[in-house]
């Protein structure tokens, strides 16, 4: 019985199958979706125009407030520069004992949503983003950012940079 002695150019060709076989299953299965995605195009026809305030929560500091609305009035135009209008209000006032925050705006209806962020520091820097419609004042959103930290104003100065990327990443998947 004689065994057939593959050709270099078997060989090759059974690579090249393989190689390029190998690479198709690779990208399908680097392209497959990896579970349904939210449909975020619902926040961005219904918040095109935000207002975002800022208020100290129970116990915390009113001083640090301004050190977070600057972080966030330098980031806000490139982290939020697909929606209409974004306006960095400081001195509005915010009743943070109501759950979501009750907002005090006097020209609510140039706004879609009013993003307030409360921050306290009881164990961990926290910073909580609630998102409220404008017309009704409920809450359709919140998120919170919050790390262990014992230098309070540079984290939450942190935090301030921080919050119009997440608003963007978060809240309207971009």
């Amino acid at each position: 019985m004689r065994l057939a002695v593959p050709t270099s150019a078997t060989v090759t060709r059974t690579m090249r199958r393989f190689v390029m076989v190998s690479c198709a299953a690779g990208i399908l299965a680097g392209c497959a979706p990896k579970g349904p995605k939210p449909d975020y195009s619902v926040q961005l026809a219904q918040y095109k125009r935000l207002a975002i305030v800022c208020a100290p929560g129970a116990e915390a500091d009113p001083v640090y407030a301004s050190s977070i609305m600057q972080e966030v009035e330098k980031m806000a135009p490139s982290r939020l520069d697909f929606l209409e209008r974004v306006d960095v209000l400081a001195n509005v006032a915010v009743d943070t004992a109501t759950s979501p925050p009750s907002v005090k705006l006097t020209n609510v209806d140039s706004y879609d949503g009013i993003v307030a962020l409360v921050y306290s520091y009881p164990a961990a820097v926290v910073l909580d983003m609630y998102m409220i419609d404008a017309r009704n004042g409920q809450q359709v959103w919140h998120y919170q950012l919050s790390t262990q930290d014992k230098d309070v104003p540079a984290r939450l100065t942190r935090h301030g940079y921080w919050t119009p990327t997440t608003i963007k990443n978060q809240f309207y998947g971009k």
